[in-house]
């Protein structure tokens, strides 16, 4: 647990700006579970509208992916983006 709560100090204190998101030039695979309360599509889509080469996965019936995470469905999911 003390793992989790340093990782989520740190994503709340150290994130990227848009601007960062504006350098990426590799391609970029946004994962999005339908139930996810902790980030939205909208979010999601926002992001994605700044990076260069990105593509949004919104995977049905799932959390937010920290929260509990299908690993068969994202591993065949990044296979086919990759």
């Amino acid at each position: 647990m003390l793992n989790t709560e340093k990782l989520m100090w740190s994503l709340a204190t150290n994130h990227l700006e848009i601007e960062d998101f504006q350098m990426i030039k590799n391609d970029v695979l946004l994962t999005l579970g339908s139930l996810d309360k902790m980030v939205t599509f909208e979010e999601t889509k926002y992001v994605q509208n700044t990076l260069i080469n990105s593509k949004v996965k919104v995977f049905e019936n799932q959390p937010h992916q920290f929260e509990n995470v299908n690993f068969e469905l994202l591993k065949s999911e990044i296979e086919l983006f990759f």
